[in-house]
């Protein structure tokens, strides 16, 4: 199999998707001998085999995400549009790392080919590989057969049942860690990830190292450094490194200490290291919701500080006037509710962005002075935004005070007939 692409795969699915509807690869017709069955375990160990020795001939050791479909030759060539292979039963792998084909004929001068997926063509009768392809993006393996997932033995395999750390491990000594053969490592890390329709949450990344462990687990290997003499002093920084669980090829695994200086701090060096480790994401677990889908959709924040009912503290009284030093053209509107009991924070509940003559209008409504007597506390308010650094709040009830912020901060009022239209409150 040869370097393809995928303008050439939509047209091979298209060809198989025309012939299968003719009815031209039922099993028994005279075009296809038929299809092999899912591979015994005897067979999945010789194939896991054939793949990783692929791999590794190709310069990445620990592949990840392996797919394997029972099919036929001609239809795994399809992927290629090369329909001259005879059609005897094979099974179509593919397996994801950083690969170069160091034995691909190319002309003078010009690079080995690379991919991000290897593709393998193994004979079913036999088990040994027929073909091999590298490629940069997935194909479409539905359009050949039934894609089944296969166990590699891999680094990701050897590490499903590690648990992420939480700091209460006995932690080992650079003794034992000699002693210890590490070939994978497991790092759990908080992120975020934006989900479209679900918002923006913070998750629990899980990731497994799949190269370079071995320089790694030579820095955790260190001693200590020596301690200072005297008359030496410490620099007031502190530096934090994630500590990951090594894992050996029969799934055991420890947490190594922390090699220090004479500060007590981590020893230099790390950082290259870590960077340089290949991390494959096996898992992300949702954590919190951060952001909902309607609050990321009108860019607003999911909870802000009630400033004309005192959130951050009193605000002294204005005498109103203009909110910004230069009148925004458009501005959008963030509405926000607070709890019965508790004035501080409201939460969101709507946003939308306002045209030239509301923006207008709105912004002449909010100039005015303070007032003068008590006012109750109202839960409903809208900020008012204009850039991310320009912004006002106005009550939308009560005595509709603004808390104006840049550059004349403090307490003033709106108009609450002008507001009332604009921002559609009843």
């Amino acid at each position: 199999m040869r370097l393809f692409g995928f303008a050439a795969l939509g047209l091979a699915a298209l060809t198989f998707g025309i012939a299968g509807a003719a009815g031209a690869f039922h099993r028994g017709s005279n075009v296809v001998t038929g299809v092999p069955p899912s591979p015994a375990p005897a067979e999945l160990a010789a194939i896991r085999q054939v793949v990783l020795q692929a791999a590794s001939a190709m310069g990445d050791p620990s592949p990840t995400d392996a797919v394997l479909v029972p099919t036929t030759r001609r239809l795994a060539e399809l992927v290629d549009v090369d329909t001259a292979e005879p059609d005897t039963p094979v099974y179509f792998v593919l397996v994801h790392g950083r690969f170069t084909d160091p034995r691909a004929p190319v002309p003078k001068s010009a690079k080995a080919p690379t991919g991000t997926i290897l593709t393998l063509t193994i004979d079913s009768g036999t088990n040994q590989s027929l073909d091999t392809g590298l490629v940069g993006a997935m194909p479409d393996v539905n359009a050949i057969g039934t894609p089944e997932p296969l166990s590699l033995g891999t680094n990701t395999d050897l590490t499903a049942d590690v648990p992420c750390p939480t700091g209460h491990e006995r932690l080992v000594g650079p003794k034992a860690l000699r002693r210890f053969q590490a070939v994978g490592a497991v790092s759990c890390i908080d992120g975020t990830r934006t989900y479209p329709g679900q918002g923006r949450w913070l998750v629990r990344i899980r990731r497994v190292a799949v190269g370079n462990v071995a320089d790694l687990q030579r820095y955790f290997e260190q001693p200590n450094g020596p301690k200072l003499r005297k008359g030496q002093a410490c620099l007031l920084v502190a530096r934090i490194i994630l500590v990951p669980p090594f894992v050996d090829r029969q799934g055991h695994w420890l947490v190594p200490r922390t090699p220090v200086d004479g500060c007590g701090e981590p020893r230099s060096g790390y950082g290259p290291l870590f960077r340089a480790v290949r991390w494959h994401v096996v898992s992300v677990h949702k954590m919190r919701l951060m952001i909902s889908a309607d609050a990321l959709t009108a860019h607003c924040a999911m909870e802000i500080k009630d400033l004309p009912a005192g959130g951050i503290g009193p605000i002294p009284s204005t005498a109103g006037g203009p909110l910004f030093k230069s009148s925004p053209r458009t501005v959008r509107a963030c509405i926000y509710r607070t709890p019965r009991n508790d004035f501080e924070v409201g939460d969101f509940v709507r946003g939308f962005s306002l045209g030239l003559v509301q923006t207008r209008r709105l912004l002449g409504a909010m100039t005015g002075a303070a007032p003068s007597g008590s006012c109750p506390a109202e839960r409903t308010f809208a900020v008012i935004h204009a850039k991310p650094e320009l912004w006002a709040e106005v009550e939308l009830g009560g005595c509709f005070r603004v808390g104006r912020t840049y550059p004349d901060y403090g307490m003033g009022a709106a108009d609450p007939a002008v507001v009332r239209s604009i921002l559609r409150v009843r």
